[in-house]
């Protein structure tokens, strides 16, 4: 008879597409991953996996069976969830300590604004926080989680995309009023524009999507002003000199500031958030944060479409 462990492990090693990355994330043997997925096999009766050579095809038995498995298993973190709860109020000295990297810009919206619920709710777990744009990798950094503003390469620890955050050019409605408007991406090489970096890297060029033609359009920046931190883009874009790119819940709320493309979204800057957490470490506060975070994050967003139909 199958064991509850090893679908478990099934759905782990669909979304792995490998035993190798399995076994190296559960800290078990590749044989032992294998043996356990062709017993669960034998025991359903119907084949889970192709292999063709390092390729793992999952099979249409199998297709099903992983949908089921992950609807189920939000039963099974609230499960956790609640005992590690148990955990933290029957011993609050011993809560322990979590390191986290959170994204610089988003984080004055979305992420910074949590602390405080989390702090008053679990007042003994010590948060050191660093804000920064690393490209994590858990066999190196130090970090229990980290939410990213990348998407993470298929080779790495499974991920939750936590949310879509657009980045599109902004000016001031004084800008317009002095220099005018761009009415096309050509049109942006006789204004004043400052770009910013992705992931630290000068951009050659950058990318222009048409919202509802979907036609991508190039655009060449001069180069002259760049930003590493699109946090003190607000700052540039303000002073009314220039047209620059910006995140939208940075400047949504302002009424001085308005789109300059508006017909266009950037492909060439982060416009994603994704959570990371450290499968290497066995530590049940990382999945009590991850939670908190989750659900925290879908009432605010949640409020937030609520009061912009009011």
């Amino acid at each position: 008879m199958y064991q509850l462990d090893d679908l478990l492990l099934f759905a782990i090693v669909v979304e792995n597409k490998s035993f190798l990355k399995t076994a190296l994330q559960l800290n078990i043997s590749q044989p032992t991953v294998g043996r356990r997925i062709k017993l669960l096999a034998e025991n359903l009766g119907y084949e889970l996996f192709i292999s063709d050579g390092n390729h793992l095809t999952v099979t249409a038995f199998g297709n099903m069976l992983y949908r089921i498995v992950k609807q189920k298993m939000s039963y099974l973190d609230d499960l956790k969830s609640t005992v590690n709860e148990l955990i933290l109020n029957t011993n609050p000295e011993e809560a322990g300590h979590l390191n986290i990297l959170f994204p610089p810009a988003s984080s004055l919206v979305y992420f910074t604004p949590l602390i405080p619920k989390f702090n008053l709710k679990y007042p003994n777990i010590t948060l050191y926080i660093n804000y920064g744009t690393d490209v994590v990798d858990f066999s190196k950094h130090n970090y229990d989680v980290a939410i990213v503003a990348y998407v993470p390469a298929k080779d790495t620890l499974p991920s939750i995309k936590l949310l879509d955050a657009s980045t599109e050019l902004y000016c001031t409605k004084a800008y317009a009023e002095k220099y005018g408007l761009p009415n096309t991406v050509n049109d942006l090489q006789s204004h004043r524009i400052f770009s910013v970096t992705k992931y630290g890297k000068l951009l050659d060029s950058v990318d222009f999507i048409h919202k509802s033609t979907a036609i991508v359009e190039t655009f060449i920046p001069n180069n002259q002003i760049v930003l590493t931190d699109i946090r003190n883009a607000l700052k540039l874009i303000k002073s009314n000199e220039f047209i620059g790119p910006c995140q939208d819940f940075l400047c949504n709320s302002d009424p001085s500031i308005i789109k300059a493309l508006p017909e266009y979204y950037i492909l060439d800057v982060p416009n994603k958030l994704y959570l990371l957490k450290n499968n290497y470490k066995k530590n049940p506060l990382i999945d009590l944060f991850t939670d908190f975070v989750q659900k925290e994050l879908k009432l605010f967003v949640a409020n937030s479409r609520i009061s912009s139909r009011v």
